[in-house]
């Protein structure tokens, strides 16, 4: 990511509005060598995807204009292709802009391991009426609703929650059609995230989201010290919230995305903690990511 000082400091990208935006999404489609289908298949399917996501009216308003769209990017690995149905694994990067820069800060990174789907040369990839023919759209469906919900909730306390709603709807109509849509124990499933954002015992994580980047991102070019303040404060939150077992998979989620962050801001710049406290601190609200929290120093 590179030093985030310097580009939030020195690059400067004047914009009216912090309304939440339309998104502009990028789509790939890869697969194995052994998958035995048409080239021409793959290459459809992702040309279908890059205009529906693009084109889709999300905030379902003419109201809401944006000067920036979400960037999304949409990954898609094929491992298995037979008779139109595919299985594959799903990256899925969301990510806006910080207020006066040219950064983007991530909302959303995720793999989705489990998606299987329908699609045949000449299909159109359509929604109407939420009667969904394949598993493809609601999963598409889903990251965009939860991304622009973190999005909104970023810019405005709360605020995304339109989005969440509409995504938890959409996980109860879909749930029982098709794969990857209950809960497990073992894995973060898409009910989990939805139902964990909702919860009203995690408000004050949302609540602290925004600080972060509001408060703290938006505002670090006027106030080095003081953003990084609004920073910590959302990893203390994180840290008080954290104690349930039950909402482990929701703090996995929460530092799959800003884990890269965390530690560009903090291993340079002023300090607000002693590095040494803050990784110790990072180490128990995360202990997977034990030796990747050195590297703030």
């Amino acid at each position: 990511m590179g030093r985030i000082y310097s580009t939030i400091v020195i690059s400067l990208l004047c914009f009216n509005t912090l309304l939440a935006r339309e998104i502009s999404a990028e789509v790939e489609v890869n697969f194995q060598n052994n998958v035995n289908e048409n080239p021409l298949v793959f290459n459809q399917l992702k040309e279908q995807l890059y205009n529906y996501i693009n084109d889709k009216n999300w905030n379902e308003t003419s109201a809401e204009v944006s000067a920036l769209p979400l960037k999304m990017t949409f990954v898609f690995m094929i491992n298995s292709a037979k008779n139109g149905t595919f299985k594959a694994d799903l990256q899925v990067l969301a990510q806006r802009v910080v207020y006066n820069s040219n950064y983007y800060t991530p909302m959303l990174v995720f793999n989705d391991m489990d998606i299987e789907f329908t699609f045949n040369r000449g299909d159109n990839i359509t929604n109407s009426n939420n009667t969904f023919l394949t598993n493809l759209i609601p999963v598409v469906d889903y990251y965009c609703l939860l991304a622009l919900g973190l999005e909104r909730d970023s810019f405005s306390s709360l605020g995304g929650t339109k989005f969440f709603l509409r995504a938890r709807s959409l996980v109860d109509f879909v749930r029982n059609q098709f794969s990857g849509w209950n809960y497990t124990n073992t894995t973060i499933q898409r009910a989990d995230i939805i139902d964990e954002i909702l919860s009203p015992e995690n408000v004050d994580y949302r609540k602290a989201w925004f600080s972060y980047h509001f408060k703290g991102l938006d505002h670090f070019i006027l106030n080095v010290k003081q953003a990084k303040k609004e920073i910590l404060n959302y990893i203390n939150t994180l840290y008080k919230i954290k104690l349930p077992k039950d909402q482990n998979r929701i703090i996995r989620f929460l530092m799959m995305t800003k884990q890269d962050e965390i530690v560009n801001l903090f291993k340079d710049g002023p300090k607000v903690i002693s590095k040494s406290s803050l990784i110790r601190k990072l180490k128990k609200l995360y202990p997977p990511y034990g030796e990747f929290w050195d590297k703030i120093g």
